[in-house]
């Protein structure tokens, strides 16, 4: 049976899990560095943005504003690839983060 009311917290579950999968075959190394050290090497293109694994298992921009009283989203965005078809595509994606990602371009 197929659902008609799609409730925010499905979309931004869903939303996550696309990215998860994005960034596990985008930048596997990097994602298991995280998991495993808590940092990338440092001759990863993501070491300049300190990225983190959050509860989502989301690789995220890390940060000196842990405690700011804001969303996670707006504390740490959600890592994309600024050339990966599901950045450009989705409308789920906010301009903030496509634009984030495709001034540093982070591959």
């Amino acid at each position: 049976m197929i659902k008609k009311n799609v409730t925010t917290e499905e979309i931004e579950l869903a939303k996550r899990e696309v990215v998860a999968l994005v960034q596990q075959k985008v930048y596997p190394e990097d994602f298991k560095s995280v998991r495993g050290e808590g940092k990338v090497k440092g001759n990863s293109p993501l070491a300049c943005l300190s990225p983190i694994v959050k509860d989502d298992q989301v690789l995220r921009v890390g940060g000196r504003i842990s405690r700011a009283p804001v969303s996670l989203d707006t504390m740490s965005p959600m890592i994309l690839p600024h050339d990966h078809h599901v950045t450009h595509t989705n409308p789920v994606y906010s301009r903030k983060e496509r634009t984030l990602l495709t001034r540093i371009g982070v591959n």
